[in-house]
């Protein structure tokens, strides 16, 4: 279900904030606007009339002065309020799935902008029938007025209406059975609605990304997105009509999954919903969701009651004949359009000729600025001869500063790796939680960008478990860009300790992308794309039993001289990873005697040996196996001289750090 579009873009919205409480009944007001001249001021509280009926859930007495309005205003010719009262009664048509009256208003609505509205309106009345052709499967129609919108509100630098643009462009690919170009779209609105922290809208963009996800029969991925966007939801505006959106989608994914208990509780909480907020096309889905759903259980009964109240909705909905003559407007439209394109083409002559004349005068301006400038370079060389001596001598006192200021900042890099040092865990504290560790730590540049992390944990779950938990990240960058955002990466995995509500390796890597993009790009006007790749692994105090979730990372086990793989999700933390990127737990049973590691890519693409080539993983896992038998004191000591010897006169090309543990 696609349904959630920007209602009622009208400046009528910013006159009466207080209208269906207003200063005087609605009575007065009408009876007022009948025996006073005529004035646009009373259509202006006309229309505010409608959308407080509207927002009531009143759309019945909204439609009736809706028309009054348009009476009103066709009566006493106030183009620009008319155009406000045709786009309400678009609106309410729409709500109520009257699809091919909503598209006859969208056009006089559209028409007026076009003549009195200003680019804002314009763009508006191109979405909202765009929106409105797409429910009539008329996708070329829709696809050419979304884009018309899109190119206006690009000039307006309006982020806001440009993310609703993608959402709308997304909404009409999905149903044209074009998923690669929906998919696109709809991230293009997601990242503009997370960056404007806009959670109404990130709600239906997370509703239609689910969506598209059921239509690609990703069922497990749809389903994170939907209930993601009822938490979204609940979290914040609790709008009716984004629940009754996640409602269905969730009943249709579950349907088409063959799911059926939680496939009917979702089909009956959106058709209560939608018949108690007046949501037609709510109705009509649910109905059919449900028809096919007690088809499938056998309870014909119940199917055939639920068929009969979609096909009585369905046929009210659609009529032939309202959609034939709402085109017919629209091509009438467009040939009253074609009869102003003289006047239209001789205004570009007109302003192509004042162009040429304001090129002439610029061009001589030109002239004038360069022989300036070629006057002011002639003079500034001769000054610049004069104080040659001069600058040779301040050259030689900057070389001693600048040698002064390279001490200093040597010893402010140095005094950042004690700081780093002292927040890494050391080794005594991992051998309160292992019975043997080893820990290789070699940074590039003093300070490093590689770090390790080492927690005891209890979950909030209703079982609790006493977890011991461990991480190796590797940061964007080494050196001190490097040690800022491994200092981040350990301040964010501190606060998931205290956080109730992460509870597995794969929650804390989700909640840690998030607020990596979204604290790393505060400011607007510069993306920042820097980020790391991180293991996470929990071990299970009581049982042994290992839970990981890698970014980027895999985790190995060794067990009976033999070494497992268990490979990462293939996205890191922030950088360029959509802020929507999910993380998966893998669940593995660790016994007495295991040996855990964890590393960065630094011990891997090191260069050395006789032919100069990487030190690779498979170097590394004969290593390990090799020295399997020995203590991971012993195998720290080795290690250190094999690198050592590996890399020779070589210079250390990353951070490199290695991290085992014995079970």
């Amino acid at each position: 279900m696609i349904k959630k579009i920007s209602i009622f873009y009208l400046s009528v919205l910013f006159l009466s904030t207080n209208v269906c409480g207003q200063e005087r009944p609605i009575d007065s007001l009408l009876f007022s606007i009948k025996n006073n001249s005529p004035q646009a001021d009373y259509l202006n509280k006309l229309n505010t009339i409608c959308i407080n009926y509207y927002y009531n859930n009143e759309s019945d007495s909204a439609l009736k002065y809706s028309k009054l309005g348009i009476e009103y205003g066709l009566q006493h010719n106030f183009n620009k309020p008319l155009g406000d009262s045709y786009n309400i009664c678009a609106n309410i048509y729409f709500f109520k799935s009257l699809y091919a009256e909503a598209l006859k208003y969208n056009l006089f609505a559209l028409k007026i902008s076009e003549k009195f509205g200003t680019k804002e309106a314009i763009a508006n009345q191109n979405n909202n029938t765009g929106n409105t052709l797409n429910r009539l499967k008329r996708f070329k129609e829709s696809l050419n007025h979304h884009n018309k919108a899109l190119k206006i509100r690009r000039e307006l630098k309006d982020s806001i209406n440009i993310g609703e643009s993608y959402n709308n462009l997304s909404n009409v690919y999905q149903n044209m059975r074009d998923f690669e170009r929906a998919l696109q779209a709809q991230n293009e609105s997601i990242k503009i609605r997370f960056r404007l922290k806009d959670t109404s809208e990130i709600v239906a963009s997370l509703n239609n990304l689910g969506n598209i996800h059921t239509d690609l029969h990703q069922y497990d991925t749809a389903i994170k997105y939907l209930n993601l966007a009822l938490w979204y939801n609940k979290k914040s505006t609790r709008a009716l009509e984004d629940e009754e959106i996640s409602y269905v989608n969730l009943a249709r994914t579950y349907l088409l999954s063959q799911n059926y208990k939680p496939a009917e509780s979702y089909a009956i909480k959106a058709l209560e919903l939608g018949s108690k907020i007046g949501d037609g096309e709510t109705v009509l889905e649910a109905n059919d969701l449900l028809s096919k759903l007690y088809k499938e259980t056998k309870d014909y009964k119940k199917s055939l009651y639920h068929y009969q109240e979609y096909i009585s909705l369905r046929d009210s909905s659609f009529n032939v004949t309202k959609i034939n003559n709402s085109l017919a407007e629209q091509y009438e439209y467009e040939y009253e359009k074609k009869s102003n394109e003289e006047k239209i083409e001789q205004a570009k002559r007109d302003a192509i000729a004042a162009t040429e004349k304001r090129k002439q005068n610029q061009i001589l301006i030109l002239v004038v600025c360069v022989l300036i400038l070629l006057i002011g370079l002639v003079i500034f060389l001769i000054r610049g001869y004069l104080q040659k001596q001069k600058t040779n001598e301040k050259v030689l006192k900057q070389s001693e500063l600048l040698k002064e200021k390279q001490k200093e900042i040597i010893d402010s890099i140095n005094y950042a790796k004690r700081i780093q040092t002292a927040v890494l865990p050391n080794e005594e504290k991992l051998l309160e939680g292992f019975k043997e560790n080893l820990i290789y730590f070699s940074p590039k540049d003093i300070v490093s960008g590689d770090l390790y992390w080492y927690a005891k944990v209890t979950t909030t779950t209703s079982n609790p478990l006493e977890l011991k938990v461990i991480a190796v990240a590797d940061c964007t960058g080494h050196g001190v860009p490097g040690a800022f955002m491994s200092l981040l990466a350990i301040e964010l995995l501190n606060q998931s300790v205290k956080d109730p509500t992460i509870n597995s390796p794969s929650e804390l890597l989700n909640q840690m992308n998030v607020k990596i993009s979204e604290g790393l790009n505060k400011n607007k006007k510069e993306v920042i794309n820097d980020g790391f790749d991180i293991a996470v692994c929990a071990i299970d105090a009581k049982t042994n039993m290992l839970y990981y979730a890698g970014a980027n990372r895999p985790i190995w086990i060794l067990r009976n001289n033999t070494i497992e793989e268990i490979k990462a999700t293939k996205s890191s933390i922030g950088g360029s990873s959509k802020i929507t990127q999910l993380f998966n737990d893998t669940q593995i049973q660790l016994y007495k005697g295991d040996k855990l590691y964890i590393f960065s890519d630094g011990i891997t693409d090191q260069f050395g040996g006789a032919d100069n080539k990487k030190y690779t993983k498979n170097r590394l896992r004969k290593f390990l196996l090799d020295t399997a038998s020995i203590s991971m004191q012993e195998q720290q000591k080795l290690f250190t001289k094999e690198i050592q010897n590996w890399k020779g006169e070589t210079e250390q090309t990353d951070d490199m750090l290695l991290l085992g543990v014995l079970i």
